[in-house]
């Protein structure tokens, strides 16, 4: 793959003292050529700040995407600024943006290796126009959320300190967050399979009617629910409360159940949250 760096614009470069803190502050914003949307892949690939991505006509991205790096002397200050990079590869059937530093494990790829005592942290906030069509992979792990909207193609999202909330979709994939609530909201029901999950959060899917699918659920300390009927495939899970027509399911083994006339297998993992199962009716979406 081919990678190129691109410096940071600085607009109106700041440094000021908070909570003990200096901060710097600097914005990028620029625009890149998508040659056919379809065949288009964006991959976000961040450690600190959130990442909102918003789907819409044209064939270009807009990106404006502002850093912030808080240290606690100005040391710490100009090693952030030597140390952490934003390297944006830009292809015909590719845009990445990854946030480079000493936080990565080279010896594992890319992953996000343990932080060994640095005095400053370095935050991105993406802001994303994008062609409606394209596909997505946006990562992130603390310091803001995953938002999507109206993003049709496939996706690959994962986080770990947060929460993800995808509107609109009509793409099939995966999304996966540890400490906090997994939202989506479907335009269109999944035709592939897919895979959703929470840890220490809720799993909260909205679905057109009518549904078909399989659904294979787990989760241990949480209950699942369905707005649609479900007929189970394998043994139903233990019914824990019924109110007003309401009846909630806890589940610690996988279980398959089958709305409509089945389909796409839509994966639900939970631990300490529910999985919840919903009707989208029109004004939804929080």
């Amino acid at each position: 793959m081919k990678r190129l760096y691109f410096m940071l614009m600085m607009i109106c470069p700041v440094v000021l003292s908070l909570a003990g803190e200096l901060t710097q502050t600097e914005t990028i914003q620029k625009e890149f050529a998508v040659g056919n949307p379809d065949h288009f892949e964006l991959i976000v690939d961040n450690i600190w700040g959130s990442v909102n991505i918003t789907g819409g006509s044209g064939n270009s991205i807009e990106a404006v995407i502002r850093k912030t790096i808080a240290a606690r002397s100005e040391t710490q200050m100009q090693r952030a600024v030597e140390e952490v990079s934003l390297d944006i590869s830009d292809e015909n059937s590719l845009l990445e943006f990854y946030v480079d530093g000493p936080f990565r494990d080279r010896n594992r790829g890319r992953n996000f290796n343990h932080w060994d005592g640095r005095k400053y942290r370095v935050i991105y906030e993406f802001e994303l126009k994008v062609p409606q069509n394209i596909s997505i992979d946006i990562r992130t792990v603390n310091d803001g959320d995953i938002n999507i909207e109206n993003v049709h193609g496939d996706y690959k999202i994962q986080h770990v300190n947060g929460k993800i909330l995808m509107k609109e979709l009509k793409g099939s994939g995966t999304a996966k967050t540890i400490n906090g609530d997994l939202i989506c909201y479907f335009k269109q029901n999944p035709q592939d399979s897919c895979t959703f999950g929470s840890l220490n959060g809720d799993v909260k899917l909205y679905f057109q009617e009518p549904l078909s699918a399989e659904f294979a659920m787990k989760t241990f300390n949480g209950d699942a629910f369905s707005d649609f009927p479900l007929t189970y495939v394998s043994s139903a899970p233990e019914i824990t409360r019924k109110t007003n027509g309401e009846i909630r399911y806890r589940s610690t083994h996988r279980h398959h159940a089958k709305a409509g006339k089945g389909g796409p297998i839509i994966k639900l993992d939970g631990f300490n949250g529910d999985l919840l199962i919903m009707k989208y009716h029109k004004g939804d979406q929080s």
